[in-house]
């Protein structure tokens, strides 16, 4: 007889198994109960229980099932844990003869203050647990009847800081960092009373699985700690990518040696607030709506907002709207979603996933490019970099970028990207270069005016030129245009023009033109100015805010004037 068989004949009305968590129900005329649903916030009860099949269904937020499944809810287990937990409490002993039949992968003792073995947790292949007490002769495979004690209790006792795990395998984990932690038999929901009074007067730290079940069992156990010890809450790092269940050991095992692991644990340790309920954000669990609301995330990556969601999953009534926000939130506080910003009703998919950067074996050699006026004996380029060309109306934006592409053209791939000129007009434009035959153009050319990250060639050798970034409105979106280009380069070259009104400090979309660029140039008639350049080629002289005089001599050819680069006195 399998596992689910046995509750199944165990169990000839439902009764009991709901009465302990619905003690106060009303009975309807055809027997169901009317209960509040513990899965929503349930002003109103809106669940019906029925104690002769074992079903539930919520008509508010639509959770239904039959018993088993209830307990995978409130518990957050998986369906085996369920059954195994389930069969466990109600003293079924076909879990005992089944659990026997599996292989034993661990055995976890709990001893007295002794030393001497009170009870043993066994860790079974395929995974599963259950506990059992020498009896003389052999075990029994309960704990009924017996006065149980905590995980570790002789190092407990002799500890003045005491971290609290949620299982045995995490306990032993934080041994081999010199840590002294505990935990108690069968896991979450199951901390005896008793068990606070041997962490009296110690600094206890409460480090939770990242799931709803854990961080319930810790809050339980904080509550039952607070007047009888400094109690802590454990926060792992921010910037730490989590799944559903993250413990304490898989924080460890992100670490690629024992010492950076041990050097941040003593830092967070130190950095525990105390414990307080009130800041403690619970997870709901999982539930079909919950599952069909991050599968539309996840098939819709980016922002988006709420109304969104409510037309494409069609959530009209108002009960729909609200478990939708809770929903949303428990995804926050599980790190799935951030909120976006400060606009209400806007969220994006939490983002965790981080690039190494290897600056150890990192070329860190300036690229060939050629710049005009010799600006590439003052500023360097690297693979990646954004080079900004902010010009006022008729100064020669143009000009420039074509000189470049005559001057890089055997170095790198040329890409010109153009938002004004037909494909006559260009050549025109090439034909004014008098001394340069138009056979020796070789660049590509191509009409673009929006989306440049969808068509960035990438790769050191590549050269793009766009001409020019075009923003008619919400100037402030430049910056976000620009960021996407440097996203998609890859190690290319991007030089960018963008449009700037005459006197203006920066191009339209102010600063934020600038804050991926490594290098800035304005141009206005007749002078060009570097107003931002990050990589010196020369460590002795910076060359911001330099200036040179120059004139655009048929529209194509720059003549300098004057002694070159300069800079005004103040």
């Amino acid at each position: 007889m399998d596992h689910k068989a046995a509750l199944l004949q165990h169990y000839t009305s439902f009764d009991g198994f709901y009465f302990q968590y619905f003690a106060n129900h009303k009975v309807l005329q055809n027997g169901e109960w009317q209960v509040h649903c513990p899965f929503h916030e349930d002003k109103n009860p809106s669940m019906s229980v029925s104690p002769q099949t074992g079903l539930f269904k919520c008509h508010g937020c639509n959770a239904q099932g039959d018993f088993i499944k209830f307990y995978m809810m409130k518990t957050g287990k998986s369906f085996q844990e369920t059954i195994v937990s389930m069969c466990e409490d109600a003293g079924i002993k076909a879990v005992a003869t089944k659990q026997e039949q599996r292989s034993i992968e661990k055995v976890y003792d709990y001893l007295d203050a002794s030393g001497k073995i009170v009870s043993q947790t066994i860790r079974f292949t395929p995974k599963g647990f259950s506990q059992r007490v020498p009896n003389g002769n052999g075990w029994n495979w309960s704990l009924k009847g017996v006065r149980t004690v905590i995980y570790n209790l002789p190092d407990v006792i002799k500890a003045n800081q005491v971290l609290v795990l949620e299982g045995e395998k995490d306990c032993d984990t934080a041994k081999t960092l010199g840590y002294v932690a505990t935990t108690c038999p069968m896991g979450a929901g199951k901390w005896h009373d008793d068990y606070s009074n041997y962490l009296h007067g110690k600094e206890v730290v409460l480090i939770p699985d990242n799931d709803g079940p854990g961080i319930k069992h810790m809050m339980d156990i904080g509550s039952k700690l607070k007047d009888l010890s400094n109690v802590k809450w454990f926060q792992f790092p921010d910037d730490l990518k989590m799944h559903k269940g993250f413990d304490f050991t898989d924080f460890v095992k992100s670490y690629d040696n024992e010492f950076d692991c041990m050097k941040i644990m003593d830092e967070l340790i130190r950095a525990a607030r105390s414990f307080d309920p009130a800041k403690i954000t619970i997870p709901e669990p999982d539930t079909e709506e919950s599952e069909r609301i991050k599968s539309w995330i996840m098939l819709s990556p980016g922002e988006f907002s709420i109304r969104d969601l409510d037309y494409e999953l069609n959530f009209k009534a108002p009960e729909q709207k609200t478990y939708r926000t809770k929903i949303l939130e428990k995804f926050v506080a599980e790190k799935i979603l951030s909120r976006e910003g400060k606009k209400r009703g806007y969220y994006r998919p939490y983002k965790s996933d981080l690039e190494r950067m290897d600056f150890k074996s990192a070329d860190d050699r300036f690229l060939d490019v050629w710049l005009p006026f010799k600006l590439h004996d003052l500023v360097g380029l690297l693979p990646g970099n954004i080079v900004i060309v902010a010009g006022e109306p008729n100064a020669g934006k143009t000009a420039l970028l074509l000189n470049l592409i005559k001057a890089n053209r055997n170095k790198f791939d040329v890409h010109y990207f153009n938002s004004e000129m037909g494909s006559g007009e260009l050549k025109t434009r090439l034909n004014k270069f008098d001394d340069f035959p138009s056979s020796d153009w070789g660049f590509n050319a191509y009409r673009r005016d929006t989306d440049f990250e969808d068509v960035i060639f990438k790769g050191p050798k590549s050269l793009n030129i766009i001409d020019f970034l075009e923003v008619h409105d919400n100037f402030y979106l430049i910056g976000d245009k620009i960021k996407k280009i440097h996203e998609a380069l890859e190690g290319g070259i991007a030089v960018i023009a963008v449009q700037r009104n005459k006197g203006a400090d920066f191009g339209l979309g102010g600063q934020r033109t600038m804050e991926k660029a490594r290098l800035v140039i304005n141009i206005s008639p007749g002078t060009m100015q570097i107003t931002k350049a990050k990589n010196f080629v020369n460590p002795s002289i910076n060359p911001n805010w330099m200036k040179v005089n120059f004139k655009l001599v048929n529209g194509c050819r720059f003549a300098m004037q004057g002694g070159g680069w300069y800079r005004e006195e103040a």
